[in-house]
């Protein structure tokens, strides 16, 4: 855990208040929006069932993964919080190179493989309650739905990590472990990152 003991205190404090939980499901389902465009390319090329059943499944779970956070969240009425978003959005669009994986051929390849390096550290990274105090009731519609998301994240690990030890690429096993690492270390520092701007929110 990035945070120390004050910081965890103070996102605690605040997780609940409307602009932090838009920010927070902006946050979230930017980042999903962006994966299921990726996702749907593989909807109608010519993959292998285990693969093929394994990301159509990611695709669809993401999908209501975005449905629900929409439900859930208790949106803010200031529009200047949604210019905020906008802007994160596209920070993060720009960071994690989403642009590499929407506008290049879905087929198994070198490109490909990083992209499921980087859904592995989406879904090891983006996990809000384990920085909240240990002792914060898991009550709030909200909070119950990111702990919900990082289960689903957990189980959806299991299958990305059985594809990147098995995908078909000309990749020694020293060279996947470094792109893994590459991935995982890039989506950390956007989640940090953006941990870090929700705790310098004034209170409302």
């Amino acid at each position: 855990m990035f945070l120390d003991e004050k910081q965890s205190k103070r996102l605690g404090d605040i997780i609940l208040e409307p602009k932090i939980q838009t920010r927070i499901a902006s946050f979230l389902i930017g980042i999903k929006q962006y994966n299921c465009m990726v996702l749907s390319k593989f909807e109608w090329q010519p993959v292998e069932w285990i693969p093929y059943a394994l990301l159509h499944g990611q695709l669809y779970r993401e999908m209501e993964l975005i449905g629900l956070l929409r439900h859930t969240c208790s949106w803010s009425l200031d529009p200047g919080v949604y210019v905020q978003t906008s802007k994160t959005q596209m920070q993060v669009y720009t960071d994690l190179k989403f642009s590499d994986y929407l506008f290049t051929p879905a087929e198994a390849d070198l490109t490909f493989y990083r992209y499921l390096a980087l859904s592995q550290g989406l879904f090891a990274h983006l996990r809000f309650i384990r920085l909240l105090p240990v002792e914060l009731p898991i009550e709030h519609k909200f909070l119950v739905l990111l702990r919900s998301l990082e289960t689903v994240h957990g189980q959806q690990m299991q299958g990305q990590i059985q594809m990147l030890r098995h995908f078909p690429v000309d990749l020694s096993e020293s060279a996947r472990e470094r792109i893994v690492g590459e991935e995982s270390r890039r989506v950390l520092r956007v989640f940090e990152n953006f941990v870090q701007e929700l705790l310098q929110e004034e209170p409302s």
